[in-house]
């Protein structure tokens, strides 16, 4: 969760040790909502070694152009739920099936 209350639920789906999609679901304002699918789309195509070294909060406000100084922390947030949906598939990785079942 934000410092603001918005979250950001990201998942990714691995094709060995690439991403091959990213999605995302933000319960928050338009700009956390451009954070999140700039991070996302950022990540597509990429190893998960790239994302997680690529991806940063400096990349985001670059890729949209500069964000407003009262919103950088969504930009820190889209990445640190892109960096945590990739640590976790990364953890799951080849029992998805499972995952339906976790809570």
């Amino acid at each position: 969760m934000g410092q603001c209350g918005d979250t950001i639920n990201i998942q990714v789906s691995l094709m060995g040790d690439v991403v091959r999609e990213a999605g995302f679901w933000v319960d928050g304002c338009a700009v956390t909502m451009a954070c999140a699918n700039a991070a996302t789309a950022l990540a597509r195509g990429h190893t998960t070694r790239q994302v997680l070294s690529l991806v940063t909060p400096e990349r985001i406000d670059e890729v949209l152009g500069g964000l407003p100084d009262d919103h950088e922390h969504c930009a820190r947030l889209a990445v640190n739920a892109l960096h945590g949906a990739i640590r976790d598939a990364l953890l799951h990785k080849g029992d998805g099936w499972k995952r339906l079942y976790r809570t």
